[in-house]
């Protein structure tokens, strides 16, 4: 199935992905980034649970787990009159209500018309969970493989620096941390360069 439009399956873990047209550097300041990552909040996060994201000056990686018992989420959250409704249709719109949500916010902004990202955005599940791990490591490293940072630890708009911290955060860093044994574990894997090809 293409990395277009694989099915978004409970209890999954996936790595969703996107770029703008044309390369537009849609997030390039600490405003931009916080409404996309409200919006995150606001439309994913209640029926998925966040394992990693991060936010490049053009495009974004997002790793994250549906939650197994979805179809209750959807049917109790009213907004969706049917349960075949909760994978196939339902997770794709909720993607796309927060693509255009920021879009607009973004196009106002900026005094910009027209589609921001591309279309339809990029999902590929990951059954594996080394696989899993390398991802994480991949997403946090990018953007010092795009040579905007020198570790990882020092680009603040991804999970990285929340997955450490001791403070509440949407994201599952307990269970990342268990992929990666302990903290110290996490923080010396991020400080190697990830060996995983075939991805944006």
């Amino acid at each position: 199935m293409s990395k277009y439009t694989e099915q978004l399956l409970e209890d999954c873990f996936y790595h969703i992905y996107n770029r703008t047209n044309g390369n537009e550097n849609s997030f390039l300041v600490t405003r931009a980034n916080t409404v996309f990552l409200r919006g995150l909040e606001k439309y994913i996060l209640p029926y998925c649970q966040i394992y990693a994201y991060c936010l490049l000056p053009n495009h974004f990686h997002l790793v994250l787990r549906i939650e197994s018992n979805l179809a209750f989420r959807v049917i109790k959250s009213g907004k969706t009159r049917n349960k075949s409704q909760e994978v196939s249709d339902f997770l794709p719109l909720q993607f796309s209500k927060w693509f255009n949500s920021y879009s607009k916010y973004f196009n106002s902004r900026y005094q910009r018309k027209g589609s921001l990202f591309t279309r339809p955005f990029k999902r590929r599940r990951v059954s594996d969970i080394v696989y899993l791990r390398k991802l994480i490591h991949y997403v946090h490293y990018n953007p010092v493989e795009a040579k905007l940072c020198l570790k990882p630890n020092d680009w603040v708009f991804s999970s990285y620096q929340a997955i450490l911290s001791d403070k509440k955060t949407q994201v599952s860093k307990n269970e990342v941390i268990e992929l990666f044994d302990n903290k110290d574990n996490f923080i010396y894997c991020h400080n190697i360069e990830p060996k995983l090809s075939g991805l944006e």
